[in-house]
């Protein structure tokens, strides 16, 4: 079971050792290109948790395949997960550097879910109006949900902001469950 206090610890050495080298764009991308390549390869990933093959096979995988052409930072950050037994980890890994990065670099990531999908023109006016009240840069993640039925949700950070119309039918249905009903 992946363990988050572990992948945060990883997550922000490596920050710190890319803040430090000038090279937090590239390890960013090359995080994502690992990612990306290990979500492809079901057999690799299928090794990597296997509990009967040794943490230096495991390494092997991983720097002939999705780790080759990588910078030292990563792979080296990813092979040092792998030996000591935190394959499981790197799931949590991704997305916590992906946090790490952007908090730190004050960037403010917004989730704004909708019941159909939202147009670039949509969601680029959102973005600005979000990186306007806060004066923070913006990184939009926009989704559908049908059941929302119509109107906006946003999770900004851990704060939720829902304006759909199924929020308002759930607040009528428990304001009519609660309400008094006089006897005749």
């Amino acid at each position: 079971m992946a363990d988050q206090s572990v992948a945060i610890r990883y997550a922000e050495a490596l920050y710190s050792a890319a803040k430090e080298a000038g090279l937090l764009d590239l390890v960013l991308a090359d995080l994502a290109g690992t990612k990306v390549a290990l979500e492809s390869d079901t057999g690799l990933v299928s090794r990597l948790f296997h509990p009967r093959i040794s943490p230096e096979v495991k390494v092997d995988s991983l720097v002939s395949g999705p780790l080759r052409g990588r910078h030292d930072l990563v792979r080296n950050t990813l092979v040092l997960m792998v030996r000591n037994g935190r394959a499981d980890e790197l799931k949590e890994f991704f997305r916590t550097y992906l946090d790490v990065h952007e908090a730190r670099s004050g960037i403010l990531r917004v989730e704004v879910s909708s019941a159909s999908a939202l147009s670039a023109e949509t969601a680029e006016a959102i973005r600005q109006k979000v990186a306007e009240a806060t004066g923070q840069p913006v990184v939009l993640e926009a989704r559908v949900v049908p059941e929302l039925l119509g109107g906006l949700r946003f999770l900004i950070g851990s704060r939720l902001i829902d304006g759909s119309i199924q929020s308002r039918l759930d607040r009528i249905a428990r304001g009519l469950r609660e309400a008094p009903v006089a006897k005749a």
